[in-house]
């Protein structure tokens, strides 16, 4: 028997109410040649026993159950017994439309290309509908990456999900299980730096829950800055200077974002130090015509006070949580 076209890696932990949805979504693809590895990370409801029932039914899901050690561990799990030529990876709380992979497929064999990317659809309850385009563009690594950095398109947002890797070149590379925050934006930034092309799709077949107690939804950890601060140290050291330029602007943008998050009184170390960044960089971003000017916005705000960023921050987040439901 020949090996999938497609590996779809799902982690699994404790989301009894919103696998099955997840899980249909696969089933309903309008291709269907590629296998699921479900990752049960030590889940303590019946997620398991969900999983189980499915891959009971379906050859192609294959169920790995572990004790919890977190959603790194747990996609590298999966990543080391993956056949498909292809990867794709899938949150088990999110869903995908019914062409998502075909889709997907069809642009990284047309092009011959690395990665392929696709925006996100955002949801609370109900399922969205698939967004159709025909229009893929290809564009240098280069461009890729000043795409995630800038957070330019939803194409380019930094989780696993919406995209399509060629396995060969994530042969050796696995999330880093030593982060607790940003390990996802780091896997692609690497697989980037790593890839010859890549396609970009208008087409959005992927939907991102937004639930609360996710981890992106969790409250601030300084291990969010210290990661990013981390990358930061690294990315000095690319000499490319359209990279050090988008870097800029990511990090500032993102330590308005961790004020956002934070308690000014209970976090005052880690406030002080984002907004120290946040000086070096703003006066770079705000007159960097490539900076996305609702975030260029949010960091002028900081010219009045971090707090007033950080208010006008959140004010964002809860529209665009609002427009979701």
């Amino acid at each position: 028997m020949s090996n999938p076209k497609i590996t779809i890696v799902t982690p699994v932990y404790n989301v009894e109410d919103y696998i099955s949805v997840c899980l249909d979504t696969i089933i309903a693809q309008t291709m269907n040649d590629f296998e699921v590895i479900l990752i049960d990370d030590g889940s303590t409801d019946s997620s398991g026993k969900i999983c189980e029932q499915y891959a009971s039914k379906d050859k192609r899901f294959k169920i790995i159950h572990q004790k919890n050690a977190g959603v790194s561990a747990a996609r590298n799990r999966a990543l080391k017994s993956a056949k498909g030529e292809y990867i794709t990876f899938l949150d088990s709380d999110d869903a995908i439309g019914k062409h998502y992979l075909r889709k997907l497929l069809n642009a990284a064999e047309r092009y011959n290309t690395d990665v392929v990317v696709s925006p996100i659809i955002k949801f609370v309850k109900k399922l969205p509908k698939e967004i159709s385009s025909s229009t893929i563009k290809k564009v240098t690594p280069e461009i890729a990456i000043t795409n995630l950095l800038y957070g330019k398109h939803d194409a380019y947002w930094g989780g696993p999900g919406a995209k399509l890797f060629k396995t060969s070149l994530l042969k050796s590379q696995y999330f880093r299980e030593d982060l607790k925050y940003s390990e996802d934006v780091d896997f692609f930034y690497i697989a980037l730096q790593k890839a010859q092309a890549v396609v970009a799709l208008e087409y959005a077949g992927f939907m991102y829950r937004i639930r609360p107690g996710s981890a992106t939804q969790a409250g601030f950890k300084p291990a969010f800055m210290d990661y990013r601060i981390e990358q930061g140290k690294a990315l000095k050291n690319v000499k490319n200077p359209k990279i050090q330029k988008a870097w800029k602007s990511n990090i500032s943008f993102n330590m308005v974002y961790y004020l956002s998050v934070m308690n000014k009184a209970q976090d005052k170390k880690y406030w002080d130090k984002a907004m120290n960044i946040i000086k070096s960089y703003r006066l770079s971003v705000v007159f960097d015509p490539n900076q996305k000017w609702d975030q260029k916005l949010t960091i002028i705000g900081t010219f009045l006070g971090g707090s007033f960023a950080a208010n006008m921050l959140r004010w964002a987040r809860n529209c665009r949580i609002s427009d979701a439901t």
